[in-house]
């Protein structure tokens, strides 16, 4: 086991520099393994992601792999290495919308972005993934949709046309989402099929 690292990941520039500093915890010899007690949610899962996307851009040698695992009660998933640099372009995307997001809110809702950035995957069609978004965030009989959550309400509620509708969630999903989805999924298949 161990002990907490720290990480910072190489200055990363758009309209000026930041540099990214913390620590990573839950490092062992076979990576950064998080055990959780249930399935997680879509905040949850896109937490885990991020921290694996870190986690890879960092490149330290503190472990042998820069593979996560998540040990849940049922299942263990694996999350692959994604080479550094490759890691490093997707997280100043991520940094660069942060920015953004920093002077206006975004329509990155997490329920309802992982579902669009999921069906966006399987067929590369906008079509489907605007549909399975729709889904999510206006809900159905059995379940609430984010559009009902009031923080929801009170940032987007006065809008004519839904969040989800815009060019901005858009390039949410097909810019951060589904390529760290795809990263990960890709190198599962490729790690399976050998």
């Amino acid at each position: 086991v161990f002990e907490a690292g720290s990480y910072s990941v190489t200055k990363l520039e758009w309209s000026g520099t930041i540099t990214v500093q913390g620590s990573l915890g839950n490092l062992y010899q076979c990576g950064q393994v998080f055990y959780l007690d249930r399935k997680p949610n879509a905040p949850q899962r896109i937490a885990l992601l991020l921290e694996h996307l870190i986690f890879c851009a960092e490149g330290s040698s503190e472990t042998e792999t820069r593979q996560t695992h998540i040990v849940q009660p049922e299942e263990t998933t694996l999350y692959p290495a994604i080479p550094s640099s490759q890691a490093q372009q997707m997280l100043q995307k991520w940094l660069t919308f942060f920015n953004l997001g920093q002077t206006r809110p975004l329509p990155f809702f997490a329920k309802t972005s992982l579902a669009a950035a999921e069906a966006y995957g399987k067929k590369q069609s906008w079509e489907d993934a605007l549909n399975k978004a729709r889904e999510s965030y206006h809900g159905n009989k059995v379940s609430k949709g984010q559009k009902d959550y009031t923080e929801v309400e009170l940032v987007f509620g006065d809008e004519d046309a839904g969040p989800i509708e815009g060019v901005l969630f858009r390039r949410l999903t097909e810019e951060l989402l589904a390529p760290l989805l795809d990263a990960v999924e890709n190198s599962q298949s490729a790690e399976k099929a050998v």
